[in-house]
């Protein structure tokens, strides 16, 4: 059947989905993780699910609101893996987690796993993937994302950050462009998470891609994250000398997309310089 996949927060000992395979979800846009991860620089306007069965936007799971997972650990854990990413847990975690209910996901545990027990890491990962809370998506009014902002998704643990407007959203059938500073479109910063968070000690991922990037042991798996507009940390970010890194992770993005489109994509286009009135907007 092949390894599946799912969002899961180490520290909320929540996931998202009910798993699937990589292949499958990477040219997803995973605009509920990123809403999830999003900090709103003013409070964002959250539907009911009645009203979202009216026609418009609503919540679907009422414990849950965007922002829910910044700052928290993430990664995209495949259900064949034995081991966490290293130093992404400790202790805590899995006493937490031993004591959520069974049964909390789409299958429990066969009998083969009950007579191949094992504490520690690979217990850990059985834990983490089946029992954490499964949490439904966040429906919101898109107007309040305030699509004009430039938001950059940020690595908390190495202090890194990638900007909305420098991922080039292209596909078979349009050409590739910049600029774009909206959710809910592929590329964009979901790829980017998914393509250095996904976590597996088994390295099937049904992609055909080769390129410098290990798929299924993303060097930034059970990392921090947040995603902030620009304008609300751009001080912050200055002074303590983060690093842009923008441009090689687009690229990289491409690269994964052509190993699938081949040339019908065309050549990557690197991002355009900017110019000195709008270097605010970097």
């Amino acid at each position: 059947m092949g390894q599946d996949f799912k969002w899961v927060s180490i520290d909320k000992a929540e996931s998202k989905g009910c798993g699937c395979k990589y292949g499958e979800t990477v040219y997803d846009p995973h605009e509920d993780v990123m809403l999830r991860l999003l900090v709103p620089p003013s409070p964002m306007e959250v539907r009911t699910q009645d009203e979202r069965s009216l026609g418009r936007d609503g919540l679907e799971d009422p414990g849950s609101s965007p922002g829910d997972w910044a700052g928290s650990r993430i990664l995209f854990l495949g259900d064949y893996s034995e081991t966490m990413p290293p130093d992404s847990i400790c202790d805590p975690d899995l006493d937490v987690l031993a004591e959520m209910p069974q049964g909390n996901s789409e299958s429990d545990r066969d009998s083969e796993d009950e007579e191949n027990d094992e504490s520690g890491e690979k217990e850990f990962v059985y834990l983490v993937y089946r029992r954490s809370r499964r949490v439904q998506r966040i429906y919101i009014h898109w107007r309040a994302i305030h699509e004009d902002s430039l938001w950059i998704l940020r690595n908390l643990n190495k202090k890194l950050y990638i900007r909305s407007n420098g991922v080039p959203t292209f596909n078979e059938s349009s050409p590739m462009r910049y600029g774009n500073k909206r959710f809910g479109v592929a590329p964009h910063l979901g790829q980017v998470l998914l393509a250095r968070c996904a976590w597996s000690s088994d390295g099937s991922c049904s992609m055909g891609y080769e390129g410098e990037l290990n798929l299924t042991e993303g060097d930034w798996a059970g990392d921090r994250f947040d995603i902030r507009a620009f304008e609300e940390v751009a001080e912050e970010l200055h002074q303590e000398g983060w690093e842009d890194v923008t441009r090689t992770l687009a690229r990289q993005i491409y690269d994964i997309y052509r190993s699938d489109f081949g040339d019908s994509i065309g050549e990557f286009l690197e991002e355009p310089d900017y110019d000195s009135e709008d270097e605010d907007q970097r």
